[in-house]
């Protein structure tokens, strides 16, 4: 109510105003005619303006306080308080029955693990500098042994823009057992732990994942596993990591790894070896960078500096001569067609980076092709 009478006393003094103003406009050749009049005139403007400015102002203190009466109430600071946190409880329903840890992020491996050997296989242990370590008790019941279905793995290197893993678990005689597909699990007994040192967690036995305490899985009917096609009719386990001291750690399935010992490699009736990637590739007659929408730097050193001595397109022709850590050497002939030369063919020589920062491979090869 105060407002608006506030409000109002301005409107009102406004048009006392106007009057005023419309009552005193007098032309120049009146003011120099009448000098009394004008002053008379001025008299009562001043006048007026004078009590103009005493009700405005008075209207806008008013109009202030009323407004900031309404505009600012008193505010209090809320008392907060933490809510009370629990983990949630998982059943064990809920939890991989085909991984010890669930699914792996891949991280760059230490140092330790990045010195796979380019080849290890136990043939006896007696050739080996690693201690060896007793394997826990065979499954009771033992199952039959099952020959895995093909149609039930996954090849890790179909589709994929680089391999991420150091190395293979292969046989140990892969000549043996060249057209296997994966037939060769059902002579292997490999125990599977959680950790390096850690506990038992299972089994990869004769053609069965065995997890601790739970059901037996027939790999590639009732778990679907995860391999790479190493050969033209073999497929191996991927290697993630490789310590001095003789654990590795082998994928599975897509999600799922488990760490093993070399020292258990013999325990089945197949002999198993880690190998090193570049052991492989090298012995190929050409490889191919999986990334195929990239062109790739060829350079003079096997390091990345301003040395890069041209830029090789996917489609080339590229042959391995060398491997020296992360890099390999080459020798690119460009254009080509598979493994022919195209009209105008240039033949060059240099480094490649064949590997990663995470040491996932970034370049594989046509298993049963070759070049020669």
């Amino acid at each position: 109510m105060v407002l608006y009478s506030s409000m109002l006393s301005v409107a009102r003094s406004r048009e006392w105003i106007g009057r005023i103003l419309s009552s005193s406009r007098v032309s120049n050749s009146h003011v120099c005619q009448n000098t009394h009049a004008w002053n008379t005139h001025a008299w009562k403007w001043g006048l007026a303006c004078g009590a103009a400015a005493m009700t405005l102002g008075l209207s806008h203190v008013a109009i202030a306080q009323n407004y900031t009466a309404l505009s600012e109430p008193e505010l209090s600071e809320p008392e907060l308080s933490e809510p009370e946190l629990s983990e949630p409880e998982l059943s064990e329903t809920n939890r991989s029955r085909l991984s010890p840890a669930g699914p792996k992020t891949e991280q760059a491996p230490t140092e330790q693990t990045q010195q796979i050997a380019q080849t290890y296989v136990s043939q006896s242990q007696s050739n080996l500098s690693i201690a060896a370590i007793t394997p826990p008790d065979l499954p009771s019941p033992a199952p039959s042994p099952f020959s895995p279905n093909v149609t039930g793995i996954v090849d890790l290197a179909n589709g994929a823009a680089s391999i991420h893993s150091l190395g293979q678990l292969r046989p140990t005689d892969v000549q043996a057992r060249v057209a296997d597909d994966v037939s060769w699990l059902s002579d292997v007994i490999l125990p599977l732990y959680v950790a390096p040192g850690g506990a038992h967690w299972g089994w990869i036995y004769q053609g069965w994942l065995i997890p601790e305490g739970q059901t037996y899985l027939a790999i590639g009917r009732d778990a679907g596993f995860a391999m790479v096609k190493a050969y033209e009719n073999l497929y191996t386990f991927p290697v993630l990591e490789a310590r001095a001291d003789g654990w590795f750690r082998v994928q599975y399935s897509p999600n799922g790894s488990a760490w093993a010992h070399s020292s258990h490699l013999e325990l089945g009736d197949v002999s198993l070896a880690v190998e090193g990637w570049e052991t492989r590739l090298q012995s190929q007659n050409s490889v191919f960078f999986l990334d195929s929408s990239r062109v790739q730097p060829l350079r003079s050193q096997p390091e990345a500096a301003t040395n890069m001595l041209s830029m090789i397109p996917a489609g080339s022709l590229i042959e391995p001569l060398d491997f020296q850590g992360d890099w390999m050497q080459v020798r690119v002939t460009r254009p080509a067609s598979e493994c022919r030369a195209l009209a105008g063919a240039t033949v060059s020589e240099g480094w490649m980076r064949w590997r990663g920062e995470s040491r996932e491979s970034l370049i594989w090869y046509r298993p049963g092709e070759s070049c020669s």
